[in-house]
């Protein structure tokens, strides 16, 4: 692993709500390597989510985060959970004293939670639109040469359950023809 990229990991886990470009540009900084670009330039933030995004880096970090103790699966698995249960509390004061509090259910904190463990379960999916350039039909080419009759057939059945329904949102991601199998 490049010097640079143990110090854009360093960077990460360090500040996790660091943005990729103030990563970039205090990695490079530590390293004495000046950046072309000022520091919080687009330069830095696409060194830096280029490096992040490296198999190697993923599985380096992953690595650093077990080490950690409050980082690691189970303790971030509590955490989650305990999200799940958040409250908010009020205190009510007169001449300085606290005379009283009140505990309420933190909704906003409980969406939070709830809306992370569904992505980290798998169970949102996102629905993206795709248009060719400047909005025009995407034309889409396929190279089929080398695909048996049988995963041909499937793979255009498919297509045309796809066509025939195009409002439904589509979870299995994008087909390879290859590894198209018959039902």
């Amino acid at each position: 692993m490049s010097p640079l990229e143990e110090k854009v990991i360093e960077e990460a886990i360090k500040d996790p709500g660091a943005s990729q470009s103030e990563i970039g540009a205090r990695a490079k900084k530590a390293l004495g390597t000046k950046s072309k670009a000022k520091p919080s330039s687009r330069v830095d933030a696409d060194a830096a989510r280029k490096i992040l995004n490296r198999p190697s880096v993923r599985q380096r970090m992953q690595d650093l985060m077990e080490k950690m103790p409050k980082l690691k699966d189970e303790a971030l698995l509590e955490k989650l959970q305990e999200g799940l249960d958040a409250n908010s509390v009020s205190y009510f004061a007169h001449l300085g004293q606290v005379r009283n509090k009140r505990v309420d259910i933190d909704y906003r904190t409980r969406y939070s939670y709830l809306d992370l463990a569904t992505k980290l379960k798998g169970a949102q999916t996102q629905q993206v639109e795709l248009s060719g350039s400047k909005g025009a039909p995407l034309d889409i080419k396929l190279d089929l040469e080398g695909l048996d009759e049988i995963k041909l057939k499937i793979l255009l059945e498919d297509l045309e359950k796809t066509l025939a329904k195009p409002d439904e949102i589509i979870e299995d991601g994008p087909v390879d023809p290859g590894n198209v199998s018959p039902s």
